[in-house]
């Protein structure tokens, strides 16, 4: 869907990826965040804390609900409170 429908997409599915991987580091690098621990699956990344699915999670939830709101031609200020829904 990215690739097809044009850059706009291809650079928030690349946000998306980098905002993933921003929170879920800095939720172990900081001591009052760093209280929770994943399950362990087969491939684990960050010190075997960070499992494959949940880096894949992010964008799979944010880009739908980002291209579903897109597609609702909402104001600016709408649409950013509507893909925060």
């Amino acid at each position: 869907h990215a690739y097809r429908h044009g850059w706009r997409y291809l650079w928030l599915w690349a946000a998306i990826m980098c905002h993933g991987f921003t929170v879920e580091l800095v939720s172990y690098w900081l001591e009052p965040i760093d209280n929770f621990w994943h399950a362990q699956a087969t491939f684990m990344f960050f010190g075997q804390r960070e499992p494959l699915q949940i880096i894949l999670v992010y964008p799979a939830y944010l880009y739908i609900a980002a291209s579903a709101v897109h597609r609702m031609r909402l104001p600016e200020l709408s649409e950013a409170c509507a893909l925060g829904l």
